[in-house]
C-alpha cells in the first residue's frame, strides 16, 4: 500500500462518514416532519421514537431519585411522551 492509496482510502472513509451523518440528519428531519404533520411513521421510525423516549425517561428517573429538577430535561421527556404511538403508550 502506497502513501497515495492510503490517502485515497482515508478520504473515501471520511466522505462515507459525512454521507452517513447527512443521511441520519435527513432521516431525523423526515421523522420530525411526519410527527408535526400527523403522518404515519415506519416501524423503524416508531421504534426509534420509543428508544429515544426511554433514554429521556431514564434521565428523568435518575433526576428524581437524586432529588433534583431540571425543567429542560422534563420538557424533553414530555415532548418524547407525546410522540409515542398509541401502541407504545399501552405498553
Amino acid at each position: 500500500i502506497t502513501p497515495r492509496s492510503n490517502r485515497l482510502v482515508s478520504d473515501q472513509l471520511r466522505q462515507l462518514e459525512e454521507m452517513r451523518q447527512q443521511l441520519e440528519a435527513l432521516r431525523n428531519e423526515n421523522r420530525e416532519l411526519k410527527l408535526q404533520t400527523g403522518g404515519e411513521l415506519s416501524a423503524d421510525q416508531d421504534e426509534k421514537v420509543l428508544q429515544e423516549f426511554l433514554v429521556k425517561l431514564r434521565a428523568v428517573l435518575e433526576m428524581r431519585s437524586e432529588g433534583r429538577f431540571e425543567q429542560q430535561l422534563f420538557d424533553e421527556y414530555n415532548g418524547g411522551l407525546v410522540q409515542l404511538s398509541d401502541e407504545h403508550l399501552r405498553e
